[in-house]
């Protein structure tokens, strides 16, 4: 969680990025839960950039998809925390679409 600050004086939001891309096919399993911080008023695809630079180096985050929780709404990485109403912590899906 290093974009984490609790002090700030800007609202953060927590989330928490659940991997659903996992396959048999990995050497080295991706981690399958990861957090961080953004600001309420950030984009969120800076957020989706820095799970798939950490998670999947080298991969484009066009590969994935983003939901609110397991089923939820579809993110875009246009999508504000502060618009969408969201609140620390808030859990995220992410799945590969295609390699």
């Amino acid at each position: 969680m290093s974009n984490c600050h609790p002090e700030s004086f800007v609202e953060e939001v927590k989330f928490i990025i659940i991997d659903r891309s996992f396959t048999q096919a990995h050497c080295k399993p991706p981690q399958r839960s990861w957090q961080d911080c953004i600001s309420a008023f950030g984009q969120l695809r800076g957020l989706f950039q820095n799970w798939v630079d950490d998670v999947y180096p080298g991969d484009d985050v066009d590969q994935f998809q983003f939901r609110l929780g397991s089923d939820g709404q579809v993110l875009t990485g246009d999508d504000r925390p502060h618009d969408l109403g969201l609140h620390t912590p808030t859990k995220i899906t992410a799945t590969r679409l295609f390699r």
